[in-house]
């Protein structure tokens, strides 16, 4: 495949095979725009990327950093509820 264009990937984009298939293909420009990525260095980030990678050897994805934020803003609210 040789593409003469560069493609704009927005989120979910983040696919191994995607990245692979870029890689093997030099001509191949594709750019990603993301609100993730697995090298933030926060504190947060490190321990949800560690575990992650221990628990399914392989690195987060975009979709798996959303369902962490969306479990830790769930949890927040509930030890922060007076009810």
């Amino acid at each position: 495949m040789n593409w003469a264009v560069p493609v704009l990937a927005t989120e979910n984009w983040d696919s191994s095979a995607l990245t692979q298939l870029s890689e093997s293909q030099k001509s191949l420009n594709i750019y990603m725009l993301e609100h993730y990525h697995v090298d933030i260095n926060t504190h947060v980030n490190k321990k949800f990327s560690s575990d992650f990678f221990t628990q399914h050897n392989r690195k987060a994805s975009t979709i798996g950093a959303l369902a962490y934020d969306s479990m830790l803003l769930a949890a927040h609210a509930y030890k922060s509820a007076k009810s």
